[in-house]
């Protein structure tokens, strides 16, 4: 595709961004049945809420985050104090031998090799 040719995915969005879908809450004796500006009661009682009852859910919330923020603080605070976390964070590194080696998975060296070879031939080639 060269720069004068217009990218047809480009061409499209810009097409359907012309005049956008902006739904306006309300309802009137529209008879067209293909209008999309029009919104039906039953839709628009679902978000009609009355200004006090908002507040409430929205204060509700609020305070339902801040308990939740609470007790994730709470938590790591007691993981950064425990006493037994850095005995237990060293359990894994313990071990100072191999867990795995070449020879428990023979092949398997020369196999990656070859995929990193290839990998790199790809993106050359790319």
């Amino acid at each position: 595709m060269s720069i004068d040719t217009p990218n047809p995915l480009i061409a499209h969005l810009g097409a359907l961004t012309a005049a956008p879908f902006i739904p306006e809450l309300h309802t009137d004796d529209c008879d067209d049945v293909a209008c999309t500006r029009c919104v039906p009661a039953s839709q628009i009682s679902r978000v009609d809420v009355p200004l006090p009852e908002l507040i409430r859910r929205v204060d509700e919330m609020a305070a339902m985050k801040r308990a939740h923020m609470a007790t994730a603080l709470l938590t790591e605070e007691r993981h950064q104090c425990d006493p037994v976390d850095v005995a237990f964070a060293g359990l894994a590194c313990g071990c100072k031998a191999r867990l795995a080696t070449d020879e428990d998975y023979p092949g398997f060296a020369d196999w990656v090799a070859q995929r990193e070879a290839k990998n790199r031939e790809y993106r050359r080639a790319a």
